[in-house]
């Protein structure tokens, strides 16, 4: 998908809506600017996704992977 994008006084510019659907990018989200040989390169900044595990999850870990609840690292 190529569109043309305008840049206004400030260096804004707007990306179209489709785009914006496309990437899954909302309100608030934000950019990577990577300036690369051929121009510059934008992408979604994301972070990898982290699962804070209560005490259960972890015994249900225990249970299924056959270790004991002693073999886990249970933070306080």
């Amino acid at each position: 998908m190529t569109k043309m994008i305008r840049i206004d006084q400030r260096g804004r510019f707007t990306l179209p809506r489709e785009l914006r659907v496309r990437l899954g990018l909302m309100s608030g989200g934000q950019l990577l600017g990577e300036q690369r040989a051929e121009g510059i390169l934008f992408r979604p900044a994301s972070g990898p996704a982290v699962e804070i595990y209560s005490h259960a999850r972890l015994k249900e870990f225990a249970r299924n992977n056959e270790v004991g609840l002693a073999d886990l690292p249970l933070g306080q």
